[in-house]
């Protein structure tokens, strides 16, 4: 039976917006006659999937208990502020709330809300639709997702409504999302740092693609596309331990995604960085001034290429279906007795695609363009896959 109730959410920061820039968030919340305080964490967010460290106390009144905030992992930077906080945006949203159970005993509520968030004279609307999961598996939201996605005009989206209330305030549109580096401890599973990692390519491919849309900035698209990089060279990790039916999908639409973005990429960094520099010996020259409105025209064209895929439901499916395949790789860790540390696992790979990477780099200045661009694709696969575990090493 659906759930109807008006909630207003109120979301404080120091001036300097320091909580902001730690990845936390501070909200107190009406939901009726009561009111919440909630704090949260950064956490992981990829494929639709939101993980994020949570407290929250019910409070007798809408000012912020500080000393509630000593008691998470962030007392250390809640410490630091001196209690100097203030409003910055707040959202007024309308939610309905389903509860959901599946025939495995999976249980799930689906909220939907629907208002604005509010910071200061601005206003951006909130039309959103998010589904808990209470307790069994989480394969059952991916599939829910997918047919919402299938047969509504819906979009997977990264950004949480404090990233959104944040922008709003700042009146300014997202900065490009780089690559991170993924914190693994060092007895983690090979699966479980694989599935981590994708989790970081997939929220890079996602949060670009989500601001790609909505402004025109070049680094967009040249982030999508690292991300698109990445998850790629990730995927052919994980390929020895995948099965062949589930992991063949999954490489195909990548395929078609690359395709879009490629050329679209590619025309860019000739429009924006190679032509300005052929310009400058030319100067004056007309066939330059042609060379740069035929390349513009370009541009815009295949920019709307890749703006059109990446608003089609068979984008919103692919990261759906790789963030699904990687949540239920990590959870079926093979059949070998006992789990294959990551550690263990990487250095063996690692050492073998610097002998490969060697081997292609030996005559690199005496051989053709084909062996030039295999040694290049040796490193990147060499300098990914490094960058990926890293952390385990540092």
């Amino acid at each position: 039976r659906m759930r109807t109730r008006q909630i207003v959410s109120t979301y404080y920061d120091t001036p300097g917006r320091d909580l902001a820039g730690a990845g936390v968030a501070l909200r107190l919340r009406r939901a009726g006659a009561r009111w919440l305080q909630t704090v949260k964490g950064e956490g992981d967010a990829a494929g639709g999937v939101h993980r994020r460290t949570e407290f929250e106390w019910r409070i007798s009144q809408p000012e912020i208990d500080t000393t509630k905030l000593v008691r998470t992992p962030w007392r250390k930077l809640f410490a630091s502020t001196d209690g100097c906080y203030e409003r910055v945006f707040a959202t007024a949203v309308r939610r309905s709330e389903l509860p959901l159970a599946f025939a495995d005993g999976t249980q799930a509520t689906l909220c939907l809300d629907v208002g604005e968030i509010r910071a200061g004279r601005r206003r951006a609307t909130l039309s959103e639709i998010e589904v808990e999961l209470k307790r069994g598996d989480p394969s059952r939201l991916f599939e829910l997702a997918s047919a919402l996605v299938a047969d509504l005009p819906v979009r997977v989206t990264h950004t949480s409504k404090a990233d959104r209330g944040h922008a709003l305030a700042r009146g300014a549109p997202p900065r490009p999302r780089k690559a991170r580096a993924v914190e693994l401890p060092p007895e983690a599973t090979r699966e479980a740092a694989l599935a981590a990692i994708a989790t970081e390519c997939i929220a890079q491919i996602e949060a670009n693609a989500e601001a790609m849309l909505a402004q025109d900035n070049p680094e967009y698209l040249h982030q999508l596309r690292v991300g698109w990089r990445r998850l790629r060279s990730l995927l052919k990790l994980a390929a020895p331990f995948a099965p062949v039916e589930s992991l063949a999908p999954l490489e195909e639409e990548l395929r078609w995604l690359g395709s879009v973005l490629g050329p679209a990429r590619d025309c860019d960094v000739f429009g924006l960085e190679t032509l300005p520099k052929v310009a400058a010996e030319f100067r004056g020259r007309r066939e330059i001034a042609r060379l740069r409105a035929r390349v513009t025209r370009r541009r815009r064209r295949l920019s709307g290429i890749a703006r059109e895929a990446v608003a089609t439901p068979r984008f919103q499916q692919l990261l759906l279906a790789t963030a699904a395949f990687f949540a239920s790789f990590a959870s079926t860790p093979g059949s070998v007795p006992a789990p294959t540390l990551a550690r263990d696992w990487i250095g063996p790979v690692l050492q073998q695609r610097h002998d490969k990477l060697s081997k292609r780099a030996r005559h690199i200045q005496r051989v053709g363009a084909a062996d030039r661009h295999r040694a290049r694709v040796a490193a990147k696969k060499l300098r990914y896959a490094a960058e990926f575990f890293a952390p385990l090493f540092s």
